[in-house]
Order: structure tokens, then C-alpha cells, then sequence
């Protein structure tokens, strides 16, 4: 399992960084909307990345500006440099629903 990080403990270096992110979170909503199930809880908290190819070694999870050792600060690379996969994490509100359009969807 990857050692996930906040998606915003790293700042984005490009436009275009931004855009992949929202590229790949968009791609996960729309396989769970295809498989007909509901997130319900879609926040900014949600949103996970595999910082693994960020950090060149292990960081503190809590403190990730420092290597696990706390013997210095780690030093990460760019989301350029290397390109985190993002996840959508916590589904614990989250439900399927039937694929039927004409039956009535209860949402809270």
C-alpha cells in the first residue's frame, strides 16, 4: 500500500500539473459513477497522492518537509520531475446505486 500524502502539502509547480490532477481525480469519478456508485463525501481532505517518485527517500508522514530519520530536511522533487498518481480516499459515506433512471435515488 503507498504511503499517500495530502494533495496540497506540495505546491504545483505548472498549470498544467493542476490539470493533470483534476484529469486523474475526474477519472476515478467517472469509473465509480460508471460502476454506479456514489463517493459522497468529494473533499479537497479526500484527495490522496503516492508522494514514493516525489521523495528521493522516505519523509515523515505527518512532517513530510522532513526525512524519516529527522537527520534533514527532505528534499522533494517537482510534480514535473516526477508525476504523483492522485486517490480519492475515505468511502465510507459512499453507495451504490441501481443503474434504473426511473426509480427514485434517496441522496441524504
Amino acid at each position: 500500500m503507498p504511503l499517500l500524502l495530502n494533495f496540497v502539502k506540495l505546491q504545483f509547480d505548472t498549470f498544467g500539473k493542476v490539470i493533470e490532477c483534476l484529469r486523474q481525480l475526474f477519472e476515478v469519478l467517472l469509473f465509480m459513477h460508471n460502476h454506479h456508485v456514489v463517493h459522497r463525501d468529494w473533499a479537497w481532505m479526500n484527495i490522496m497522492m503516492d508522494a514514493k517518485n516525489i521523495y528521493a527517500e522516505l519523509y515523515r508522514p505527518v512532517m513530510p518537509h522532513m526525512k524519516r530519520d529527522f537527520s534533514v530536511p527532505a528534499s522533494p522533487y517537482t510534480r514535473t520531475q516526477r508525476p504523483p498518481k492522485y486517490y480519492i480516499i475515505d468511502l465510507g459515506l459512499s453507495r451504490r446505486y441501481d443503474a434504473n433512471p426511473l426509480e427514485y435515488i434517496r441522496v441524504w
